[in-house]
């Protein structure tokens, strides 16, 4: 007979003291999770980030604030640089004010994307050669060409103006009709139809690449893209060669005086490339004086585009890039009654010699450096300009000036057999 407790329980239907204890622990796990499922209060995970709130309060007050940065939270925004990405549409839905929404954008824009802070130069090496802009590819270049806005002068402006000064050196702008001529030539010698390339080259030349850009600006080609506006413009043009030249001597000279004041020139090439010790930063010469050449350079400049310079400048170059995009095309050889490309741009009168490209990027690079000038800051300055002087050396700066000199500014001279002289490097 089975043993019972005092209330009359058989003992075999009481838990041992090992389920109790096991019992006691599910108690107290089932009530710690009702306490972490308790209602979130004002600050659990829903509230809205405090450098968000922080920003808004400015602009709608700390109440409102909360309330517009929940929504933000809502639609992603967990940090400045998160809110940043969102529109100004996007806050006016959130209930802050048109105008305050604004200018909410531009700050939280202008704060999340300064540039890095470079390392102090008495502290640190950098890369100064590092520090020259960049030359856009072809694709890229036409994109910043298709863009509007204000008709002031600007970076693509000038690498424009050095893409046209080079197509007119090579004379590229009178090339469609050559192209036409010497397919229809070869042609009609091998009793053939024209090529299909001769059709796709006559519809690509019909749709001119400058009326994109004309047509961004909101500028009348009829009214600006004149003639008499262009030759105007490429006179004035000209004389960028001598301002150009004149600042690289002053840069080479700023850099041979820091050199013989180093007494080191290894030195300074190891600087320039954050690849050494910057002890000699400190027998730098003042660099103020080509702060002020910079400024004259990029006045001069300026001057250049007066009138209708800018719309003139893009809508060249834009067709400056179509051309030599269609020279480059490898079915035009054959067309063209040519074996090779070298062969091609010869029967065409072309003189471009293989280096040409590479100092035309050269040459663009410099100009966009020179520009950089002013903006470079202060402690970096001598390292800047000793780069630029680097850079320069590779500019055949004496060829560039003759050439501009004995041919008034116009395309390279003809010799008798009709093919470009004087203009290759």
């Amino acid at each position: 007979m089975a043993t019972r407790d005092e209330r009359g329980i058989p003992c075999s239907h009481l838990p041992t003291q090992p389920q109790r204890e096991a019992e006691t622990t599910d108690r107290r796990t089932v009530m710690a999770d009702k306490d972490t499922t308790t209602t979130e209060g004002p600050t659990g995970p829903t509230d809205p980030p405090n450098e968000i709130v922080t920003k808004l309060t400015a602009y709608v007050g700390e109440e409102k604030a909360k309330e517009v940065a929940a929504k933000a939270k809502d639609a992603g925004a967990e940090t400045l640089a998160d809110a940043a990405l969102l529109t100004e549409a996007d806050w006016v839905g959130f209930g802050v004010p048109l105008v305050k929404a604004r200018k909410l954008v531009a700050e939280l824009t202008k704060s999340t994307t300064a540039p890095a802070p470079v390392p102090d130069a008495s502290a640190s090496a950098f890369n100064a050669i590092a520090m020259l802009p960049q030359v856009p590819s072809d694709e890229a270049f036409l994109k910043l060409l298709q863009v509007g806005g204000t008709l002031k002068m600007e970076p693509t402006d000038v690498m424009s103006a050095v893409r046209v000064l080079f197509a007119q050196r090579f004379d590229l702008f009178g090339i469609e009709d050559k192209v036409l001529e010497a397919m229809e030539t070869r042609a009609e010698q091998m009793e053939e139809p024209y090529p299909q390339v001769y059709y796709d080259v006559q519809k690509a030349l019909s749709r001119k690449a400058h009326a994109e850009v004309l047509s961004a600006l909101e500028v009348s080609s009829a009214r600006v893209f004149t003639e008499r506006n262009k030759k105007a413009f490429l006179g004035r043009l000209s004389g960028i060669w001598d301002h150009l030249a004149s600042f690289n001597e002053r840069a080479t000279a700023y850099q041979q005086t820091w050199m013989t004041k180093m007494a080191n020139p290894g030195l300074m090439m190891a600087m320039l490339r954050g690849a050494g010790s910057i002890a000699g930063l400190d027998a730098a010469p003042d660099a103020t004086p080509m702060l002020d050449a910079a400024s004259g350079v990029i006045d001069n400049i300026n001057k250049m585009f007066a009138g209708p310079g800018i719309p003139v400048a893009r809508a060249l170059a834009a067709d400056a890039v179509q051309l030599r995009q269609l020279l480059e095309r490898t079915d035009l050889i054959a067309a063209t009654g040519a074996t090779t490309r070298d062969e091609m741009l010869k029967k065409l009168g072309i003189a471009v010699t293989a280096d040409a490209s590479r100092t035309e990027h050269t040459i663009t690079q410099y100009v966009l450096s020179v520009l950089n000038v002013p903006d470079v800051p202060t402690n970096q300055l001598p390292q800047y300009i000793a780069a630029v002087a680097e850079l320069g050396a590779n500019i055949p700066w004496d060829t560039l000036r003759t050439s501009r000199a004995v041919n008034g500014g116009t395309s390279p001279r003809r010799t008798s057999d009709n093919r470009t002289g004087g203009g290759t490097y």
